[in-house]
Protein backbone atom coordinates (compact mmCIF):
# COMPACT_ATOMS: atom_id res chain seq x y z
CA UNK A 1 0.00 0.00 0.00
CA UNK A 2 2.82 2.45 0.90
CA UNK A 3 4.45 1.87 -2.50
CA UNK A 4 1.20 2.71 -4.27
CA UNK A 5 0.87 5.95 -2.28
CA UNK A 6 4.49 6.92 -3.01
CA UNK A 7 3.96 6.28 -6.74
CA UNK A 8 0.77 8.35 -6.76
CA UNK A 9 2.65 11.29 -5.22
CA UNK A 10 4.52 11.95 -8.49
CA UNK A 11 3.09 12.60 -11.92
CA UNK A 12 4.49 11.93 -15.37
CA UNK A 13 7.78 10.37 -16.37
CA UNK A 14 8.35 7.23 -14.25
CA UNK A 15 12.08 7.95 -13.93
CA UNK A 16 13.13 9.07 -10.47
CA UNK A 17 13.35 11.70 -9.25
CA UNK A 18 10.10 12.83 -10.89
CA UNK A 19 10.35 15.50 -13.58
CA UNK A 20 8.08 18.38 -14.56
CA UNK A 21 7.08 21.66 -12.95
CA UNK A 22 4.07 19.97 -11.35
CA UNK A 23 6.45 17.93 -9.16
CA UNK A 24 8.56 20.88 -7.98
CA UNK A 25 8.22 21.88 -4.32
CA UNK A 26 10.88 24.61 -4.38
CA UNK A 27 9.67 27.63 -6.45
CA UNK A 28 13.28 28.79 -7.05
CA UNK A 29 13.82 25.64 -9.12
CA UNK A 30 11.66 27.14 -11.89
CA UNK A 31 13.17 30.62 -12.21
CA UNK A 32 15.42 31.59 -15.14
CA UNK A 33 17.83 34.26 -13.82
CA UNK A 34 20.38 34.00 -16.63
CA UNK A 35 20.26 34.82 -20.35
CA UNK A 36 16.76 34.31 -21.72
CA UNK A 37 14.82 35.47 -24.79
CA UNK A 38 11.12 35.53 -23.79
CA UNK A 39 9.96 36.31 -27.34
CA UNK A 40 11.74 33.26 -28.74
CA UNK A 41 10.75 31.04 -25.80
CA UNK A 42 7.09 32.07 -26.24
CA UNK A 43 7.08 30.58 -29.74
CA UNK A 44 7.20 27.10 -28.19
CA UNK A 45 6.05 27.34 -24.54
CA UNK A 46 5.92 23.56 -24.06
CA UNK A 47 9.71 23.45 -24.44
CA UNK A 48 10.19 25.98 -21.62
CA UNK A 49 7.93 23.98 -19.32
CA UNK A 50 7.43 20.54 -20.88
CA UNK A 51 4.82 18.16 -19.52
CA UNK A 52 6.21 15.67 -17.00
CA UNK A 53 5.72 12.85 -19.51
CA UNK A 54 8.14 14.49 -22.00
CA UNK A 55 11.51 12.75 -22.19
CA UNK A 56 13.03 15.18 -24.71
CA UNK A 57 12.69 13.01 -27.81
CA UNK A 58 11.18 15.58 -30.21
CA UNK A 59 13.87 16.55 -32.76
CA UNK A 60 14.73 20.23 -33.26
CA UNK A 61 16.06 21.61 -36.52
CA UNK A 62 17.46 24.81 -35.11
CA UNK A 63 19.38 24.99 -31.82
CA UNK A 64 18.84 27.59 -29.12
CA UNK A 65 18.78 27.19 -25.37
CA UNK A 66 15.49 29.09 -25.48
CA UNK A 67 13.98 26.24 -27.51
CA UNK A 68 15.75 23.34 -25.79
CA UNK A 69 13.38 21.41 -23.51
CA UNK A 70 14.10 21.92 -19.83
CA UNK A 71 14.53 18.82 -17.68
CA UNK A 72 12.84 20.10 -14.53
CA UNK A 73 13.38 18.48 -11.15
CA UNK A 74 13.01 19.63 -7.56
CA UNK A 75 16.62 20.87 -7.29
CA UNK A 76 16.48 22.94 -10.48
CA UNK A 77 16.53 22.39 -14.23
CA UNK A 78 18.85 21.87 -17.14
CA UNK A 79 18.61 22.11 -20.91
CA UNK A 80 21.23 21.06 -23.41
CA UNK A 81 22.15 21.50 -27.05
CA UNK A 82 24.26 18.67 -28.46
CA UNK A 83 25.09 17.22 -31.87
CA UNK A 84 21.72 15.46 -31.72
CA UNK A 85 20.11 18.92 -31.74
CA UNK A 86 22.54 20.70 -34.05
CA UNK A 87 24.24 18.25 -36.44
CA UNK A 88 27.06 20.63 -37.36
CA UNK A 89 28.16 20.81 -33.71
CA UNK A 90 30.57 17.86 -33.83
CA UNK A 91 33.06 19.04 -31.20
CA UNK A 92 31.09 21.01 -28.63
CA UNK A 93 27.87 20.74 -26.65
CA UNK A 94 26.28 23.16 -24.22
CA UNK A 95 24.17 22.96 -21.09
CA UNK A 96 22.21 25.82 -19.53
CA UNK A 97 21.16 25.05 -15.98
CA UNK A 98 19.65 26.49 -12.83
CA UNK A 99 20.19 24.94 -9.42
CA UNK A 100 18.07 26.07 -6.49
CA UNK A 101 19.61 26.35 -3.01
CA UNK A 102 20.70 22.86 -1.97
CA UNK A 103 20.21 21.46 -5.48
CA UNK A 104 22.84 19.18 -7.02
CA UNK A 105 23.73 18.23 -10.56
CA UNK A 106 23.81 14.52 -11.27
CA UNK A 107 27.14 12.74 -11.16
CA UNK A 108 28.49 12.49 -14.71
CA UNK A 109 31.77 12.29 -16.56
CA UNK A 110 33.36 13.16 -19.89
CA UNK A 111 36.34 12.03 -21.89
CA UNK A 112 37.05 15.69 -22.72
CA UNK A 113 37.19 18.78 -20.55
CA UNK A 114 34.13 20.64 -19.32
CA UNK A 115 34.03 24.43 -18.98
CA UNK A 116 31.47 26.33 -16.98
CA UNK A 117 30.82 29.97 -16.23
CA UNK A 118 28.78 31.07 -13.24
CA UNK A 119 26.36 33.73 -14.47
CA UNK A 120 24.39 34.14 -11.24
CA UNK A 121 24.77 33.21 -7.58
CA UNK A 122 27.38 30.87 -6.16
CA UNK A 123 27.97 27.15 -5.65
CA UNK A 124 30.54 24.54 -4.69
CA UNK A 125 31.93 22.29 -7.39
CA UNK A 126 33.71 18.98 -6.94
CA UNK A 127 35.58 17.33 -9.80
CA UNK A 128 37.97 14.41 -10.16
CA UNK A 129 41.09 14.79 -12.27
CA UNK A 130 42.46 12.11 -14.62
CA UNK A 131 44.23 10.44 -11.70
CA UNK A 132 41.04 10.33 -9.60
CA UNK A 133 42.09 13.11 -7.21
CA UNK A 134 39.24 15.34 -5.98
CA UNK A 135 39.22 19.10 -6.44
CA UNK A 136 36.70 21.26 -4.55
CA UNK A 137 36.15 24.95 -5.26
CA UNK A 138 33.57 27.55 -4.27
CA UNK A 139 32.63 29.68 -7.28
CA UNK A 140 30.60 32.87 -7.66
CA UNK A 141 29.15 35.03 -10.43
CA UNK A 142 31.71 35.59 -13.20
CA UNK A 143 33.97 32.67 -12.25
CA UNK A 144 35.06 30.24 -14.98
Amino acid sequence: MAAAVAHAASFGNPDLPPEGAINVTKPDALTIPGPHDPALADTMPTLLSPPPTDVGSMPQFWASFNLAPRRIQDGGWGRQVTQADLAISTEIAGVNMRLSAGGTRELHWHQQAEWSIMTYGNCRITVLDAQGRPYVQDVKEGDL
